[in-house]
Formats: structure tokens, sequence, C-alpha cells
């Protein structure tokens, strides 16, 4: 059996850069390290890795919490109320979990120790395609794990411990009225999610909008936690 592999694995989901998007279907990315400002479409190639964490971790664990999360903020967005349903808020957690440790994975390979003298185990690519969507762990021809396998366990326990730790977290709608909000490659610790240019997800006392000044400094603390690039409607002032 042969599975169609995932090899462009979003960080942050396509269907939540949509959300950002102009007229013309793209949205403004500015890179840090070059100071360069351009559109992209989602499918564009700076928000995705190169197979970074196994298969399984990307079509099961990771799309159903993509699922989930997309369809509690379609439903958000369509009922416009501030108040989230009590059974949603977990939801949210999981996927501001699954989006923080997807930006904190590394992509550099990791290799068995060489005292362990493993034996390879699958050396055909179908064979591994197929234990890849299995989630199975296996020995290739160089002796070694492959690592988007062990990224992938890392990433499934670090989200369900993240979600164990915050399990009493609550969310709230909150507008941005003043001021476009952008959206950066990484929420760290933040306990916030940009959802589109005016309306984003915060845990905490709920309020109905934030001020110019809480906007500012919103899109101030994600502009300074990006490792790489934000992107938004506009990032012309960040330029």
């Amino acid at each position: 059996m042969s599975s169609i592999i995932v090899k462009k694995q979003h960080v942050f989901p396509s269907r939540s850069i949509k959300r950002f998007c102009a007229e013309g279907g793209s949205v403004e990315v500015f890179r840090k390290a070059s100071g360069k400002r351009f559109l992209a479409k989602p499918n564009n190639t700076v928000f995705w890795v190169n197979r970074v964490w196994d298969q399984s971790t990307e079509k099961s664990f990771g799309k159903r919490i993509e699922d989930e999360f997309q369809s509690v903020t379609e439903k958000i967005l369509q009922r416009g109320c501030y108040e989230i349903p009590k059974d949603q808020h977990r939801v949210i957690t999981r996927f501001l979990a699954l989006w923080k440790y997807r930006a904190a994975l590394d992509s550099e390979e990791r290799l068995v120790n060489e005292a362990s003298k493993l034996t390879s185990t699958v050396t055909e690519l179908n064979e591994k395609n197929h234990l890849d969507e299995l989630h199975v762990h296996y020995v290739d021809e160089s002796g070694t794990f492959p690592a988007r396998n062990i990224r992938g366990f890392e990433l499934r326990g670090q989200v369900m411990m993240y979600e164990r730790s915050y399990d009493n977290l609550n969310w709230c709608l909150v507008n941005s009225p003043h001021r476009d909000l952008i959206v950066p490659d990484t929420p760290e610790d933040d306990l916030f999610i940009p959802i589109t240019p005016s309306m984003c997800l915060l845990t905490g006392q709920p309020v109905h909008e934030l001020s110019l000044d809480q906007s500012i400094d919103a899109n101030t603390r994600s502009f300074i936690k990006s490792k790489d690039i934000i992107f938004g409607r506009t990032v012309a002032e960040y330029a």
C-alpha cells in the first residue's frame, strides 16, 4: 500500500492565513532578517516546512486539531458573539499548543548513537511511506530512526502536556477596530491568537475590543517574538 505523503507542512494553517488575505488572495509578509516586504499566497513556501514531522502527526493528529479549531473559529465569526461556549475553550487551547510546538521544532537531523548498532529494517520507499502513515517507527538503511518520526512523537507529547497544564483557560473573542492585527510566526508563551485582521482570541477577563494602544502593543509583541516573518493584510509600518 502506498500513501500520498504530505511534504509541505504548514506551521500556521493555510485556512487561517486566508482570513488575512486581501482581495487578490495574498497577504503581506515581512522578513525580519532581510527587511524585505512581499506579497504571498497561503501556499507560499514561507509558510511551510518540508516534512519536519511524520505523516501521521500531520494527517491525523494535527489535522484533527486544525479541523476542530477551524470549525470553532467559523462558528465564532458567524455568531459574532464575544462569549465562547465552554466546550470550545479546550479546542482553542489545543490549537495554540499545536501552533506553539510546531514553530519550536527544529529541522536538524538527529542521529541514533552509533554504539546502538541498529540494523536496518526498512529500505523500500513505499514501505517507509506506509509505515509513516501508520505512525510506526522503523530503522532505515542508515541505521537510524527518521528524525521526523521522533519530532512527531515529541510534538504529540508536548501538545497533550500543554493541554493538561492549561485545561482551565477561558477564551474570549476580542475586536481590534483601531488597527489591523499582524500574525507572528510563533505564539511563544502569549495566550493570543489573531484570527482576522480585526479579531483575535484572548484569555482572561472578557473585553469586547482592544484600544488603539492595546492593538499597537499586540502587534509590537508579535513583531518582537517572531523568529523570521510576520504577516497580515498590511505590514508596511514594520518594513
